[in-house]
């Protein structure tokens, strides 16, 4: 949840400055965080004695040209600001129409359209002791506010601007040098904007002496400023040639010598060499008088560098420190209607300028206000949102809120009642249906969305109900699904020869128990591929849940590993084929999906001779960390290294002596940060191809391969080098090519280390279509380069797991789309 942007109105003398100049300024505002507004002062500037020019000193004629182009395009008609701090500017004027619609007034003086310069800059006359209550319409980009006063329909403009030059860009120049130095780049800079602002047509020559010595040469920082100054760089002939400006860009052009103004300034305080015709000063009490209201010097205690937090509540309600109790009364009510969104904050401001007043009949009146419906504090949703560890700032999906609610219920289920109403405040806040939804039902709220006429007409794959933080299962359960003699073979177990084949001699929450998971298994596959067109998903069974998440304390809702799981799905399968004698079909769940690796560690004894031990191992799946692509993952897991064995210093190598035809990676996403002493997710993008080649992985090809990285790695000292070797290496295997996959399945992770939601991505392989599995939300893929193969830098989703199968064997293996609907009338 964002910060709060203060609305531009005041209720109380003085109350429309401080909104203005301290909590006016949105969200998105991009530049300093102090803003301390100075005036310019044109008279002293135009009419101040002309000194002694150097080369360092202001053209009087640039100020003048300055204050003629900004008079000519009719700006700052009633005052033209600059921040100390960053260059932004602040521009009043009057707005060319009626800018906003005001509400109906029961004063008949106020019933005219706003009048813009007809009143300002006077004080309202039918406000409380002058001041004017002011409605605002912000622009889309939120730079420019138009606002009007309901009591007088006093109207004006209000606009925010950024610094015309990049304070950065300014700084990359400055850099290194002192501040005479840098006096005299502003006044190279200040005679180019007095030469295209005067409208002569001569060129800079980029690489005369003085442009080199002061600005560097046309670098990427000097051309950036030379354009913004309105400039065109022709690099052929190394020259910047003005450009032809409109109204509009020759104030743009304005407002960066005003910059260059300001500067100057600041470098000559620094300096101790001040001039006359140079001056700013500060604009809060020039603000005020313009706007009508009373000036006073402790306003300036209520800057926004100050970081008193009884400050900051006093301007979200608009009011200054020493307003009376009705008064704050009437300012709460005001802003509350008028800014209905801000309201918590709102709320929570008055609520602290109760404790701090002790005055019990704002107290009371806090406490009446606080039994209205959807009356919510800052400080409770700050609360609700660190009951699930989290922080309102923390862009966390709905989903996945109720998959982290779900888990620390099944932590903590003492707590249920603070997890609800820890919930119940998110979701008011957030407005949200999906958690009302959930709070009300206790279902993932995507089972309950409509269906419409596409996603039931039997198109695509039936999706699986979300039982408890399911989501990681459910993918599993439709992967498996596909795999075709996994899918064949369990059509023809039932429930009655499962019974009576299963051996009871043991606990029955044991091996009866898992024996049953093929019994579910079978039940569950059938329902996905005879579901109704009018079914969008099936719900698993919960005893399947609580078996393949190896959970029989009915904690559905715990968070698991997909590896985890994935392991103990296969191991109940082989489980539950032994159980029924099944020895060929346990053959083939081996087969499937299990691969052998061997690891060939050599060393040497202390006598001297070199040993090896060699150790094969099986391999369900291969865990890699994230890399740039899953081949730099691979080489990596592969690529020989030194590891310490019986406290001796061992080469190893490992290499893949059987290739499994249902191929699965894991990608190592959690890593441990030991400077904070948690755990934290890896989003790093990993580029993986729809065809892989494993044969360079291969025991048979081990001596090959090494062979040809040994041949380019004296490459690898230069970055020059570097990079040849990584193109040589792109293409240095393409002969090895007799073990092809192709990608099956993308498991994608979103969220954090901490919480997360899982989707899947699957590929029909007799269309090529791909389709995505969100629990009960299946739909085709519409866009496969960008939704799964694109690049995810900077998202919470990132692929956790890839799926391939064998080339040559994927029609025999995966079927994806096996829907077979039973025609219900």
């Amino acid at each position: 949840m964002a910060t709060r942007s203060a609305s531009l109105r005041g209720m109380f003398p003085d109350a429309f400055f401080l909104q203005l100049a301290l909590s006016l300024l949105p969200a998105n505002w991009p530049t300093c965080r102090a803003h301390r507004w100075l005036r310019w002062d044109r008279g002293a500037a135009a009419k101040g004695p002309i000194p002694t020019p150097t080369p360092a000193s202001v053209p009087p004629s640039l100020a003048l040209a300055v204050s003629d182009t900004l008079d000519a395009v009719g700006s700052a008609a009633l005052g033209l600001f600059i921040c100390d701090s960053c260059g932004s500017s602040l521009e009043f004027s009057i707005p060319p129409s009626p800018p906003v619609r005001l509400p109906t007034s029961t004063n008949p003086e106020s019933s005219a359209a706003p009048t813009g310069a007809d009143h300002l800059p006077f004080a309202c006359r039918n406000g409380v002791a002058g001041s004017h209550h002011l409605h605002v319409h912000a622009s889309p980009a939120g730079d420019c506010f138009d606002a009007a006063c309901c009591r007088c329909r006093t109207a004006l403009r209000v606009t925010l601007s950024n610094a015309r030059i990049p304070n950065q860009t300014l700084a990359n120049i400055f850099a290194g040098n002192p501040d005479a130095f840098r006096l005299e780049v502003v006044g190279v800079f200040q005679a180019f904007v007095k030469g295209i602002l005067a409208n002569l047509d001569r060129p800079v020559n980029a690489q005369s002496d003085r442009f080199v010595r002061c600005i560097g040469g046309p670098t990427k920082d000097a051309v950036l400023v030379m354009t913004l100054l309105g400039f065109n760089f022709m690099p052929a002939e190394m020259k910047f040639y003005p450009m032809p400006l409109d109204p509009e860009s020759k104030k743009a052009v304005a407002l960066a010598g005003l910059q260059l103004l300001l500067k100057e300034f600041q470098l000559r305080q620094s300096l101790h060499s001040s001039i006359p015709s140079l001056k700013f000063s500060d604009a809060s009490e020039d603000i005020c008088v313009r706007l009508g209201f009373t000036y006073r010097s402790n306003l300036r205690l209520l800057s926004l560098a100050s970081r008193s937090p009884v400050d900051s509540h006093y301007r979200t309600l608009g009011c200054t420190a020493d307003v009376t109790t009705d008064k704050l009364k009437a300012a709460f009510i005001a802003q509350s209607k008028e800014d209905p969104k801000g309201l918590p904050w709102i709320l929570d401001a008055l609520i602290e300028v109760a404790k701090l007043r002790k005055n019990a009949d704002l107290e009371e009146f806090v406490a009446m206000e606080r039994t209205k419906d959807g009356l919510i504090s800052v400080s409770e949703i700050t609360s609700a949102y660190r009951t699930f560890n989290l922080s309102e700032d923390d862009d966390v999906p709905d989903v996945i809120l109720v998959t982290i609610f779900s888990a620390m219920v099944n932590d903590h289920p003492e707590r249920l009642d603070d997890f609800r109403s820890a919930l119940r405040v998110i979701a008011e806040v957030r407005d949200s249906a999906i958690l009302n939804m959930y709070l009300e039902t206790g279902v993932i709220p995507g089972d309950l969305m409509e269906v419409t006429a596409q996603e039931t007409s039997g198109d695509v794959p039936v999706g699986l109900t979300n039982i408890g933080n399911t989501c990681y299962l459910n993918s599993l359960l439709q992967m498996y699904l596909t795999i075709t003699p996994l899918r064949e073979r369990l059509k023809t177990i039932s429930s009655q020869n499962t019974a009576m084949e299963v051996d009871n001699s043991e606990s029955e929450n044991g091996p009866v128990d898992k024996a049953k998971f093929l019994q579910y298994m079978s039940q569950l596959f059938d329902g996905l591929v005879t579901a109704p067109t009018s079914m969008r998903a099936v719900a698993p069974a919960k005893e399947l849940a609580q078996l393949a998440l190896g959970n029989t304390n009915l904690q559905v809702g715990s968070q698991q590993d997909v590896n985890e799981c994935m392991e103990n799905m296969v191991s109940l399968l082989e489980f539950g084929f032994s159980s029924i004698g099944d020895d060929s079909m346990l053959a083939t769940v081996k087969s499937l999906f299990y691969g052998k690796t061997l690891q060939t560690l050599t060393f040497k004894e202390s006598s001297g001779v070199t040993k090896k031990n060699s150790k094969e191992e099986d391999f369900l799946c291969l865990i890699i960390d994230v890399a740039p692509t899953l081949y730099d993952s691979l080489d990596a897991a592969f690529r020989s290294s030194e590891v310490d064995y019986e406290g001796q210093i061992a080469n190893r190598e490992l290499s893949i002596i059987r290739l499994p035809p249902v191929l699965t990676f894991t990608i190592n996403r959690v890593l441990y940060d030991s400077s904070k002493g948690e755990t934290k997710k890896a989003h790093n993008f990993l580029q993986f191809p729809n065809k892989l080649f494993m044969d360079r992985y291969l025991r048979e090809n081990s001596t090959i391969v090494q062979q040809r990285l040994q041949e380019i790695s004296g490459s690898d000292t230069s970055s020059s080098d570097r990079d040849t070797a990584r193109a040589i290496r792109a293409t240095l295997f393409d002969d090895l090519n007799s073990h092809p996959y192709h990608l099956h399945a993308v498991f994608v992770h979103e969220g954090e280390a901490q919480y997360g939601h899982y989707r899947l991505f699957m590929k029909n392989h007799s269309t090529s279509q791909w389709f995505l599995y969100d629990d009960s939300v299946v739909k085709e893929v519409l866009n496969p380069g960008h939704d799964i193969f694109g690049d995810t830098t900077g998202q919470l989703a990132s692929a956790y797991c890839l799926v391939y199968v064998k080339a040559d064997e994927v029609e025999r293996l995966v079927k994806t789309f096996v829907r077979e609907p039973i025609i219900v009338d």
